[in-house]
């Protein structure tokens, strides 16, 4: 009996000290600062997703100047050249056809829209 109880004391002890030197390691040494991080660093496939989204909540909302204000959130000054990025991913990348329309749809709009602020004026 004395040996198996030594045995459980050192699995019990092996676990913990393996997950203090997780946990060190983790949030010490080996940390990913990440802080400040732009939505624009994003692969191209998720910011391709995120014009996806972005395309449904314009067919919902029909607003374009929302939508455009959607995709220069992420970092990109001229949504125009986000859209159509994106639906060069898309199209690359065999999306659905009805992905491809939503975002197609979305391109037609925001070219109609007057972005550039000094044309204002």
């Amino acid at each position: 009996m004395p040996n198996r109880r030594r045995r459980w004391i050192f699995f019990a002890l092996a676990i913990g000290v393996g997950v203090a030197a997780g946990v060190f390691i983790g949030y010490g040494p080996a940390a990913v600062e990440t802080e400040n991080a732009e939505l624009r660093t994003l692969r191209i496939d998720y910011l391709t997703d995120y014009t996806l989204m972005v395309s449904e909540l314009y067919q919902h909302e029909g607003n374009a100047a929302m939508a455009a204000a959607r995709l220069i959130y992420i970092g990109d000054p001229s949504p125009k050249e986000s859209v159509e990025t994106a639906i060069a991913f898309a199209q690359d990348n065999q999306y659905a056809p009805k992905d491809l329309q939503l975002m197609l749809d979305l391109a037609d709009a925001i070219r109609n829209l007057n972005l550039d602020p000094e044309s204002n004026q």
